[in-house]
């Protein structure tokens, strides 16, 4: 970070907290990682660390605003990722509004420290690069399951209106569901590519969540509006371009009560993406398994195994080009 810019965050940051209710989240990470490819095709292996810093401010009782810092130590520098502001005026929702993650999927409402995992899925990063799990600018209403009180609920609900400057803009409406130790969700999207191109895409999840361990499966379907456009130029032909895709999920987690490691988490994660329905030949399968130990509740060491294996409709056996091994030491605020 250059000096004019802490400079500006400091003064930014000791306004807020005079002037307003505030807390401090976010984490501190480092680690190493091995990629599986030849030196030739760039570096194999790799030092890093990263961090995030959130600032939540409650300016009145009914206003509540987000600021989010990301630094990674691959550029050197800070990204500005959000600034939220969320609007409480009304007990039945939560309107909110910002450069905001899209509520499409199980992975997108889970905060990249709260995971299991050292990093996101492949699966994940497709739906990013098709414009269904990224951050926009959006007008999101919400609403939290609560089961007794005076607010009492059934289910929770996202309903988000997102523009991506020229690109593309869209809505997405997601719905869960919490039935004692099982949960259900979905998700539906649909957007306007470039303003040529109108695309959806859908989620289905159910799983079960325990003290001990837990465990889900997802489902989803998009249609892939780059993939469309590209096939279009090339043959001249306006076909729909359906991806598939499916997540299992198990993680365990046991106690130990030991003086240096209190607890114990493995995991494993399963995954198929499929870019394109007519060519079922070409597909990624991805094998993410790993175990995090805790030194304290927010203190963990994690080992990370991720393994890529893609095929083509071109060969015959499969490519393993960029799987990886990560140890990385997280702090959580």
């Amino acid at each position: 970070m250059s000096k004019k810019r802490f400079i500006l965050f400091s003064l930014f940051a000791i306004c807020s907290l005079l002037q307003a209710q505030t807390g401090l989240s976010g984490y501190g990470a480092v680690g190493f990682r091995w990629y599986n490819r030849p030196a030739v095709r760039g570096y194999n292996n790799a030092t890093y660390y990263e961090g995030k810093i959130q600032l939540d401010a409650l300016i009145t009782d009914n206003v509540a605003a987000q600021w989010d810092f990301r630094g990674f130590s691959d550029n050197r520098a800070v990204e500005f990722r959000e600034f939220s502001v969320s609007l409480k005026y009304w007990k039945p929702l939560r309107v909110k509004v910002g450069n905001l993650r899209l509520p499409f999927g199980l992975e997108q409402i889970i905060e990249k420290e709260e995971s299991d995992m050292v990093d996101r899925t492949y699966i994940h990063g497709k739906l990013n690069e098709m414009g269904y799990s990224s951050r926009s600018v959006s007008i999101m209403l919400q609403r939290k399951q609560k089961e007794d009180g005076e607010n009492a609920f059934p289910l929770s609900y996202y309903v988000a209106f997102y523009k991506n400057n020229s690109l593309s803009y869209g809505a997405i409406a997601r719905v869960e569901k919490k039935f004692s130790d099982v949960q259900t969700g979905g998700s539906v999207a649909i957007q306007n590519y470039y303003g040529t191109t109108i695309t959806g895409a859908a989620t289905f999840n159910i799983g079960y969540i325990a003290s001990e361990w837990s465990s889900f499966l997802e489902l989803i379907v998009a249609e892939d509006p780059i993939e469309e456009k590209i096939l279009k130029q090339i043959s001249g032909t306006r076909r729909k371009v359906v991806a598939y895709g499916t997540r299992s999920h198990t993680t365990v987690k046991f106690e130990t009560e030991g003086k240096i490691i209190k607890s114990i988490e493995p995991y494993c994660e399963f995954g198929i993406f499929v870019p394109n329905k007519y060519y079922i030949k070409t597909h990624t399968l991805q094998l993410i398994s790993g175990v995090n130990f805790y030194f304290e509740k927010n203190v963990r060491f994690r080992i990370n195994g991720n393994v890529l294996a893609r095929k083509t409709r071109y060969n015959t056996n499969y490519s393993f080009y960029n799987s990886t091994v990560t140890t990385e030491l997280q702090v959580c605020l």
